[in-house]
């Protein structure tokens, strides 16, 4: 019978290598002169079964390249370490440098303002937000999620140009991050920046193709630059990935009647309806449609029902008041 050898995966190779290594070695090896062991070495001598006295030895002869945390050490202790490997490994520690322990509390104070400022997100408190999250990124601003929260802060507060700043942090930080794309499109969109906003929603989309928001938002800038086709197109790319969605429903409405499709748009006003029909849009829509069509009466009907549902809105109001008095002189 043909013997089947082993394989090891390539992320175990180092693994064997340590212990193949630490096996074989000879006793003048342990000696000093020897280079410094890494975390990584230790963990694996253990994890092959190498003697935690063996390990001490090595450790006392040459010392180790990492700092020995609390947290590290359990670790260890976890794979097999004895007290005495322990021991020896905080004899021979290395203290981190002020410059390093300084860094490392910064980063976790960060953190703590970071989580806090999350929590005021959720809680639609936006300046106190801001400030926590102003702090966390003053400590630590290699954070992407840092400058990803302030940013959504500085939007609801209807702060774009700062909100546009922090998205461009974060893609600095983390280039591949489709949501940072798609909603830094949003804030150029707010300041009707068109034409970056398509950029940015465009590489939303290369890096997340479903993503719903991104689509919608690319449509919508498209509208705004006056390109009823394409935005169409979106829009109907928009209610593909959710059939049901009324605004897209209506905006592509909107869309076809910029491009006298008339009929088109009657069709959509008519699928907005069947999923809310109580959306004063929808209705305002299709009297709009229906009035480009002609046909008045029933123009009519649609301007009553969408004023009704929205009586704030003078507007619609005015459009209704406007029509009855033509059919009504």
């Amino acid at each position: 019978m043909n013997s089947i050898t082993p394989r090891l995966r390539p992320g175990n190779l180092w693994l064997a290598q340590v212990i193949l290594a630490a096996v074989m070695l000879p006793a003048a090896l342990l000696g000093a002169g020897g280079k410094p062991l890494s975390e990584r070495q230790v963990l694996g001598l253990l994890q092959g079964g190498v003697a935690s006295q063996r390990i001490e030895q090595l450790v006392r002869a040459r010392g180790i390249d990492f700092y020995a945390s609390n947290e590290i050490l359990q670790q260890l202790q976890k794979a097999g370490a004895l007290p005495e490997l322990l021991s020896a490994m905080q004899a021979v520690n290395q203290p981190l440098s002020p410059q390093a322990e300084a860094f490392a509390e910064n980063r976790k104070e960060a953190a703590a303002h970071r989580a806090r400022g999350q929590k005021l997100l959720d809680r639609k408190l936006w300046p106190e937000a801001e400030a926590e999250l102003r702090l966390a990124v003053q400590l630590d601003p290699t954070d992407p999620a840092a400058h990803f929260y302030l940013a959504h802060a500085l939007t609801q507060e209807k702060k774009e140009a700062g909100a546009i700043s922090e998205y461009r942090e974060v893609l600095i930080l983390a280039p591949d991050s489709a949501a940072a794309h798609c909603n830094l499109g949003g804030a150029l969109l707010a300041k009707r920046d068109f034409a970056q906003a398509v950029s940015e929603y465009r590489a939303s989309l290369s890096l997340s193709p479903a993503n719903e928001t991104a689509r919608y938002g690319l449509a919508v800038t498209l509208y705004g630059e006056g390109k009823w086709a394409e935005a169409a197109a979106e829009f109907r790319m928009a209610l593909r990935l959710d059939p049901a969605r009324e605004d897209a429903l209506c905006a592509l409405g909107l869309a076809l009647l910029q491009e006298n499709k008339v009929n088109g748009a009657i069709q959509q006003y008519r699928k907005a309806l069947h999923v809310n029909p109580r959306s004063a849009t929808a209705h305002a829509g299709m009297g709009y449609a229906l009035l480009k069509k002609g046909e008045r009466r029933k123009a009519l009907e649609q301007y009553r029902a969408a004023a009704a549902l929205a009586p704030s809105n003078l507007n619609l109001r005015a459009s209704y008041q406007a029509l009855w008095l033509q059919l009504n002189p």
